[in-house]
């Protein structure tokens, strides 16, 4: 048994990109902290400014863009679907150089 399975008993923790169109690969992790499942993905260059999203059916649907360190723009339109948690409470935000998603177990 993983430690994600003691941690929340039977419930299944997963997450995955479901859509992505941008110019940057993210990679997600997925972490417990508390009482929040937290998806982090490394992106540097996102302007914390620029990042707005929504919710739909076990979805979030994140946009951001930014600035590559040789000046050319980027954007991200991605849709990261993450079972075990509650998507319809999730918050996003820039945490250093990562996009992070938290939202309550549910």
């Amino acid at each position: 048994m993983g430690l994600l399975q003691r941690l929340l008993g039977s419930s299944k923790v997963t997450g995955s990109i479901v859509t992505s169109r941008g110019g940057i690969s993210l990679d997600p992790s997925i972490s417990i902290e508390s009482d929040w499942l937290v998806v982090r993905m490394h992106a540097p260059e996102i302007d914390a400014s620029t990042i707005t999203f929504d919710t739909h059916e076990g979805d979030v649907h994140l946009r951001a863009s930014g600035t590559r360190a040789n000046g050319s723009k980027l954007k991200i339109d991605e849709t990261v679907r993450v079972s075990g948690g509650d998507e319809s409470r999730a918050q996003v935000a820039k945490e250093g150089d990562d996009l992070v998603i938290r939202m309550p177990r549910g």
